[in-house]
């Protein structure tokens, strides 16, 4: 069965760090993040894109049913993101591939547009991620979780 994940979730995903929301959010999202998509069949695990609650959702505290009390936002990061990673709602296709596709097309600058209103965006813990993942050319690997500091 393939993972459901919006199109704002991909760059989520590719460059989470343990952070969110609540105890029960970073829970969720780590399993999804370093077990389901880091561990070693992670690359070849199918994405299904969706406009509508996925995963990571699951445990979100703005979850309203199949949407988000912050619709109107979210709405228009996943039209960002999906613009520049090519991304729509039914596209299928591996975690290799949508990892690849951040790290071909986006810089950690990028997020400060991709990804403004995001109350996890000013930690700069994304962008770190994804510095470091861009700078070690580690597209291959599975993604490790963070050292405990």
């Amino acid at each position: 069965m393939p993972i459901r994940l919006r199109r704002h979730h991909v760059l989520c995903a590719v460059t989470y760090d343990g952070q969110g929301y609540t105890d029960a959010f970073v829970a969720n999202t780590s399993r999804i993040a370093y077990g389901e998509l880091g561990g070693p069949a992670g690359d070849g695990k199918e994405i299904l894109i969706t406009s509508s609650a996925d995963v990571i959702c699951a445990s979100c505290p703005h979850r309203r049913g199949l949407g988000c009390s912050t619709n109107d936002m979210i709405d228009g990061l996943d039209l960002m993101h999906g613009a520049v990673l090519d991304l729509d709602p039914g596209d299928r296709l591996s975690w290799e591939e949508c990892r690849t596709r951040v790290l071909d097309r986006i810089v950690p600058q990028d997020l400060n547009t991709l990804c403004a209103g995001c109350s996890l965006l000013p930690s700069g813990s994304c962008q770190a991620s994804l510095a470091r993942q861009l700078s070690s050319k580690n597209k291959g690997r599975p993604k490790a979780a963070p050292e405990a500091g």
